[in-house]
């Protein structure tokens, strides 16, 4: 229908994507790249990417278990034009999989040039 899925399911549904059973069927399916580590306490993290989107799912995290409650969060504000442009450069390759973006941006402070495959 095109309307967004309900923030009450959609919480839910990431509680319970980071469920330990989850995360170690997905941590087998994912690349493990030990360099890229934001914080050395020995324990393992995830990235939410796109996740709370709304206000109403940012208040929900105050309702999940303390185990899994959010170390750092990140907010960026991009211009439309710009978003609009990075966007509109995604690529997938269909022979390897891998994602890449075929359009770069510099332009107000934003230096953000093209991910081209290797």
């Amino acid at each position: 229908s095109g309307r967004l899925v309900d923030d009450t399911i959609v919480n839910e549904a990431v509680i319970e994507s980071l469920q330990e059973d989850n995360l170690q069927q997905l941590k087998a399916h994912t690349c493990n790249n030990t360099d890229a580590k934001i914080f050395n306490d020995g324990r393992e993290h995830v990235i939410l990417d796109g996740f709370p989107r709304t206000k109403a799912q940012t208040k929900l995290l105050s309702k999940w278990p303390t185990t899994l409650e959010p170390a750092l969060a990140i907010y960026f504000d991009v211009p439309d034009d710009i978003v609009i442009t990075k966007l509109l450069g995604r690529r997938k390759c269909t022979i390897c999989g891998g994602n890449f973006n075929v359009n770069g941006v510099d332009q107000d402070g934003w230096d953000m040039p093209p991910l081209l495959p290797k």
